[in-house]
């Protein structure tokens, strides 16, 4: 499957996109048909045996069992942006 001209007439559609240009569209075009190959790349992974799975001449090391980190504030310490509850906060770019 690749992302094609007519799914990005469709995306642009649904989403209400619009580029400045012609020359932004297609640069958003190659993009999309990128991040559709590299998927369709990461379904051929067999990742139900072992926990080393080679991938484009490099290891991907598969980590299956919760991590604990230690204490929550001493994570959080060197965090920019305020914290509430445990958590980032992190001001919205949507407004």
């Amino acid at each position: 499957m690749s992302f094609t001209q007519q799914d990005l007439d469709h995306l642009k559609k649904l989403a209400r996109i619009q580029f400045d240009s012609p020359a932004k569209e297609e640069q958003f075009l190659g993009s999309m048909k990128n991040i559709v190959t590299m998927l369709e790349e990461l379904q051929i992974l067999d990742v139900s045996v072992d926990t080393t799975t080679p991938y484009m001449g490099k290891t991907m090391h598969l980590i299956e069992e919760q991590q604990d980190f230690g204490d929550d504030k001493a994570l959080l310490a060197n965090v920019q942006h305020p914290i509430m509850n445990n958590s980032i906060v992190v001001k919205s770019v949507l407004d």
